[in-house]
């Protein structure tokens, strides 16, 4: 730890200017001691050697200012940073949480799509949707500060959620192709596949609770997470396809475990 005395004044006089000056005025008091009655060739010496002493002096003073600066402005950083860290920290539940719940409105306006082909023709289904898969910017900005904040400590976390975005910005995509070719031909597998996207988005978002309020460790991405997406989300329609939503499950695992860190 550094000397409270160090620290309380060494901004104050460890700094150029004052380096300066007090080089300036030992040059003046060495300079009228020296103007006595001294052998000229020792005062040339002496002369030399204090003008030299000075310089160096001076030189170490407006280094050390330097340093202290330096280390001055790094805490303030750090203490800004960390300050940051802890109120991306604080909303990071809220967040995650509007995640779900845009996650969840994917997952149920895929079954309402893949109940309805008409609705690729709804204008208004194509609009509400599309706001509801969006992501809010106060979630965002959120996301972003915890991944700024966490490239040092804790850099799993910043990978996890990177990914996730990046996963629900592809998927948000695809969304939007649905309405944009009207001679677009889905399968029942790809109505299956696309809701089960959704759900794994939830799934995803749900591991990391743990470490949201609590700073334990993230959940494993595993099958059974989104499985209970899936039931949790769009429960009738699972209860009526099980067979084909544990079979979706089981890849999007995989896919997750590869895409997702």
């Amino acid at each position: 730890m550094q000397n409270p005395i160090v620290k309380k004044y060494g901004p104050y006089l460890l700094n150029t200017p004052i380096g300066m000056f007090i080089g300036v005025i030992t040059g003046i008091v060495l300079s009228w001691i020296l103007s006595g009655e001294f052998g000229t060739e020792w005062t040339r010496l002496y002369t030399f050697v204090v003008t030299a002493l000075i310089s160096l002096a001076v030189a170490g003073f407006a280094l050390f200012g330097v340093f202290i600066s330096i280390g001055t402005q790094f805490e303030r950083d750090e203490e800004a940073r960390r300050r940051k860290l802890m109120a991306a920290n604080a909303l990071l539940p809220s967040a995650l949480s509007g995640m779900c719940k845009t996650f969840m409105s994917g997952a149920k306006a895929s079954v309402e799509l893949a109940e309805n082909d008409a609705l690729r023709e709804d204008p208004e289904f194509e609009k509400s949707t599309r706001a509801d898969l969006m992501l809010s910017e106060s979630v965002l900005q959120t996301i972003r500060d915890v991944i700024e904040q966490h490239h040092r400590d804790q850099a799993e976390v910043a990978h996890r959620l990177s990914d996730l975005l990046k996963l629900h910005q592809v998927y948000f995509a695809r969304w939007q192709g649905e309405f944009d070719d009207e001679e677009m031909l889905v399968s029942e597998e790809q109505n299956f596949e696309r809701t089960v996207n959704w759900a794994g988005l939830y799934a995803v978002s749900e591991t990391m609770f743990n470490y949201a309020r609590e700073r334990g460790d993230m959940k494993p991405i595993d099958q059974s997470g989104v499985v209970r997406a899936l039931k949790f989300t769009v429960n009738p329609h699972f209860l009526r396809h099980e067979d084909e939503y544990l079979r979706e499950a089981k890849s999007e695992e995989r896919w997750l475990q590869e895409n997702v860190r």
